[in-house]
């Protein structure tokens, strides 16, 4: 029954678009266990990339899932990619039409630590590489941009902190994964993470996060504005409230040449409302003001423009409905008056946690639903009318893409494990490193299981470098071997 209801939709939707009439839709997409839509982007041939996660694929933990589907939510490929450990896919950009770049997170280098990863597929999904960056502490990666240099800004956070807390972190890359730069910010004894960057037009960033410097365990937010040629702070500004203050999401307003930003807090009731700020260039407040739903928690996730003067946020209701958590989202000008709004959920939970938009076609919306049809969670697509309007639309497209393509991912770092040959592992006395002649300029580091250097220095020209361990407690320890371009992260134990 599934197939021919699946069919009729599909038909009726088609009749519509032809007819050139608005029209709006959702559809859940996945396989038989979880899935995660996270993040959306358009293609200019009228097709959507969706991207997230999925525990289908015989990889190992989770891996990321991309879905490239017309603006009737048909599919037009599925591909899961995967490494023996866990993929967590959390932003997507496109370069020249024809390249897809997605950010994440990985603990592939050392199933005990998490790196972030950058990912380059064609528009017909193939994976072309994939590399790491980080150290041999945690890192993550929020949020990931296109610059107007045509580099690519990761916004993130580490552990790589002496006190144990998170920093700041920030790369910038080029378009083939090389390391332009990168920056760490924070503050003694306090936690501090980026969760979105916008650049205007006058080569600045600014970093939108949060750090309770003020007042330990409650986030206020954190306006950080860097140069975007070699990542050195300009100015910085944090927003002190009373209560938990979560600043998720900016953008960069060209018409008004402001920056505008969405932050979750209880600071005037007991539950979280959204509170949209516009702010100049030199972060001083223009306008504030809230939205959210009369005795329920509302998180917005992601704000952005759809047309010069209209902002939209997108998010969810806690508890909202049924009981459980609906996407929701609201449309407004840039000066706060309120546009439209819409909810989507059912008997489960039900988020959006992405958005794009196609002009003259509307809104397109990104997130999961647990709703039982596919599998335990679902990909997420709701369209609405191109005018911004939404009147939940309670007839859904249901796609099983259990038996879509699996891709396994290429190895996750740029080289070969064979072209290098570290000996032997477990070791004692002394390890040897075998580096071929196609790595430019390497150096090898090796951290002990605290996070001490232990060992930097380039590599010879000799074709094998031998390291003298035997006073080396016993324990886990990191080499990392560090190219110009590349990055290689190796697990060796001491018994």
């Amino acid at each position: 029954m599934k197939n021919y209801h699946y069919v009729f939709l599909i038909m009726l939707i088609s009749n519509i678009e032809l007819n050139g009439q608005d029209y709006c839709f959702g559809s859940r997409i996945g396989s038989k266990t979880y899935d995660y839509g996270k993040t959306i982007v358009a293609l200019p041939d009228m097709h959507l990339i969706l991207g997230g996660n999925t525990g289908a694929g015989n990889f190992g933990g989770g891996n990321i899932h991309l879905i490239k589907v017309d603006t009737l939510s048909n599919i037009v490929w599925s591909k899961i990619y995967g490494s023996p450990q866990s993929e967590d896919l959390t932003g997507m950009v496109i370069l020249q039409n024809q390249f897809i770049y997605g950010c994440g997170n990985t603990n592939s280098v050392d199933g005990n630590q998490w790196d972030i990863f950058l990912a380059k597929w064609d528009t017909a999904g193939n994976l072309m590489w994939i590399k790491t960056y980080g150290s041999y502490a945690w890192e993550y990666s929020n949020a990931i941009v296109l610059s107007s240099d045509t580099h690519l800004l990761i916004a993130g956070y580490t552990y790589n902190n002496p006190n144990g807390k998170q920093d700041m972190y920030i790369l910038k890359l080029d378009t083939a994964g090389n390391k332009v730069w990168e920056k760490t910010f924070g503050f003694a004894g306090s936690d501090d993470f980026a969760n979105d960057l916008a650049e205007d037009t006058s080569g600045r960033v600014l970093i939108a996060g949060n750090t309770d410097i003020a007042q330990n365990g409650i986030f206020n937010p954190y306006y950080l504005m860097v140069d975007l040629n070699n990542g050195d702070s300009l100015m910085a500004l944090i927003q002190n409230e009373d209560s938990i203050s979560i600043l998720s999401s900016v953008i960069y307003d060209t018409t008004a040449n402001t920056f505008i930003s969405v932050y979750n807090s209880t600071k005037q009731s007991n539950e979280y409302k959204a509170y949209i700020q516009q702010r100049d260039m030199n972060l001083n407040l223009i306008n504030e003001f809230w939205t959210g739903i009369a005795n329920i928690n509302t998180y917005m996730q992601q704000i952005f423009s759809f047309q010069p003067g209209y902002i939209t946020v997108t998010g969810y209701a806690e508890n909202y409905g049924y009981g459980n958590d609906e996407g929701v989202y609201y449309t407004f000008m840039t000066n706060g008056t309120f546009i439209t709004s819409g909810a989507e959920g059912g008997l489960e939970n039900d988020r959006f946690l992405s958005a794009t938009n196609i002009p003259g076609l509307g809104i397109f919306m990104v997130g999961f639903s647990e709703e039982p049809s596919v599998g335990l969670s679902d990909f997420m697509l709701v369209k609405t009318y191109s005018n911004g309007n939404y009147f939940n639309c309670q007839d859904y497209v249901i796609v099983d893409t259990s038996y879509q393509n699996q891709t396994p991912v290429l190895n996750i770092e740029s080289l070969s494990e064979t072209s290098v040959k570290i000996y032997p592992n477990p070791f004692n006395e002394r390890i040897y490193v075998d580096v071929p002649n196609l790595l430019d300029k390497p150096n090898i580091s090796v951290y002990s299981p605290s996070g001490q250097l232990l060992y930097d220095a380039p590599f010879v020209n000799t074709p094998t470098v031998q390291l003298n361990t035997g006073h080396w407690p016993p324990g886990m320890y990191i080499l990392e071997l560090r190219s110009l371009n590349d990055v290689q992260r190796y697990k060796l134990i001491k018994p």
